[in-house]
């Protein structure tokens, strides 16, 4: 008798214990009244109780509201967070964590969302399909947005659904969202990356020639455009009352005379002007400036064939100065680093001292290794295009050629490696020379008028 006795209190907690594991297991309802003694609390999985496989986290249970004749699952969001993933392209990573206050949720769908168009989203850690009761579960996901994404205000929104995995007559999605906001003050600062001014280029030509009580605002370009040196210039007349410059970088002719114009940079790049100013009862001068006798200033020479000019950081030689015909130019080179170089339009016409040339060559070697060039396009006034001009260019490429082209000479874009794209207008081609475009992208695609693409078959079956 006393043997039965004491192995009651054993059978007892058998079967509580088995008594628990079935609520567990069918995963009925428990009480869901947030007030009530036993209720979930809002801690991270790993603070919880490892029970059957899950996470749970619970207090205590109370026994008088442990079952109820329509189990729900009550689905609740918690710790939402947004932090920024990185700098360079905008991207946020997103995490959260789902606790299951009522019975099994099964087919869980999860769907996130930013409010900005073409965001994506990765998916890093999945929920699972089914959520058992009082488990606590972590889901996180990766962000990303354009890059010329407004940034200043964001709001991500997480949505949880479910349906009643204890009652299968119960058809009902039940349904959690909940947002939280990304605002620019809790941004990181991304540190400024600091770019030196390397030069400045001024718009005017280098001989400027005005007439008396007219005006000239200059503009100033900095290499590079994006500097982050101070920006600040200084301007100066060697003789004001002749022509004089304001701060702001005007020119005002006052009387006959010649003065000269410095531009100068924060970082003392330096360009010159010279200002030739006429009386308004004359007329503008055809020849060779004369200077003041009281000024130090050069007299201003005519265009000259073979002379040497500078327009834009552009070199330029005049290879035809005769007033009866077209005045035409070559283009020579930058007077830049070639560095610095990234693109390249070549233009009809350039102008120096109110003189108009065509530019009708490239020359020789003007653009030899400059390998940061990507991108060339050429006028229609050029008609030849020198050797080697664009020898060695590693990163070109896109070339296109206008329509006055006649002919390319040897090894004009010879190792132009990545060169893939050739755009020729021109029916007047003549001659492509030797290895003239040797060793670019094998699969370049070439465009042009028939007579070059006939042209182009035979400079390959030559080469």
């Amino acid at each position: 008798m006393k043997s039965c006795q004491s192995s009651r209190p054993i059978r007892l907690a058998a079967f509580f214990f088995i008594f628990l594991s079935s609520v567990f297991h069918h995963s009925f309802i428990y009480a869901a009244d947030d007030a009530s003694a036993w209720f979930l609390d809002d801690i991270h999985a790993q603070k919880g109780w490892e029970f059957l496989g899950e996470t749970h986290a619970f207090r205590s249970i109370n026994l008088e509201r442990l079952l109820t004749k329509d189990p729900e699952p009550r689905i609740i969001l918690s710790d939402l967070t947004v932090t920024r993933k990185d700098f360079k392209s905008p991207g946020f990573e997103l995490s959260y964590s789902v606790l299951n206050r009522g019975c099994l949720a099964k087919n869980i769908k999860t769907e996130i969302s930013a409010d900005i168009s073409n965001a994506s989203v990765q998916t890093d850690t999945k929920l699972p399909l089914e959520i058992s009761a009082l488990s606590v579960h972590n889901g996180s996901c990766r962000i990303s947005v354009p890059k010329d994404a407004d940034l200043s205000s964001l709001l991500f929104t997480v949505s949880i659904s479910c349906e009643n995995g204890a009652n299968l007559s119960d058809k009902k999605v039940y349904t959690v969202e909940k947002s939280i906001s990304f605002p620019a003050d809790d941004k990181p600062q991304i540190p400024e990356t600091k770019i030196p001014l390397q030069g400045i280029t001024v718009s005017a030509s280098p001989y400027l020639i005005l007439k008396a009580g007219d005006s000239l605002p200059l503009s100033v370009s900095y290499i590079p455009e994006n500097t982050t040196d101070d920006k600040t210039l200084t301007f100066q007349s060697s003789n004001p009352d002749i022509a004089d410059i304001s701060e702001n970088g005007i020119i005002y002719a006052k009387k006959q005379g010649t003065a000269k114009i410095t531009v100068a940079s924060s970082k003392n790049h330096i360009r010159r002007l010279t200002v030739s100013v006429y009386d308004k009862t004359d007329d503008a001068p055809q020849e060779p400036v004369q200077t003041n006798p009281d000024s130090d200033a050069p007299a201003i020479p005519a265009p000259k064939k073979g002379s040497v000019f500078t327009v834009n950081g552009m070199k330029y030689k005049i290879t035809s100065a005769a007033k009866s015909k077209i005045q035409t130019a070559a283009l020579l080179g930058t007077t830049r680093k070639k560095t610095s170089l990234r693109s390249l339009t070549v233009k009809n016409t350039v102008q120096n001292r109110d003189v108009k040339f065509q530019i009708t060559a490239i020359a020789a070697n003007a653009f030899c290794q400059c390998k940061n060039l990507k991108t060339v396009k050429i006028g229609n006034a050029v008609q030849k295009i020198g050797s080697k001009s664009f020898f060695k260019c590693t990163a070109l490429k896109s070339v296109s050629i206008g329509t006055g082209l006649s002919k390319i000479s040897s090894r004009a874009f010879a190792g132009c490696e990545k060169l893939n794209h050739i755009t020729v207008k021109s029916k007047k081609v003549t001659r492509i020379g030797t290895r003239a475009f040797h060793n670019i992208h094998p699969k370049a695609k070439i465009q042009g008028k028939k007579s070059f693409l006939t042209l182009w078959s035979e400079y390959q079956r030559n080469r």
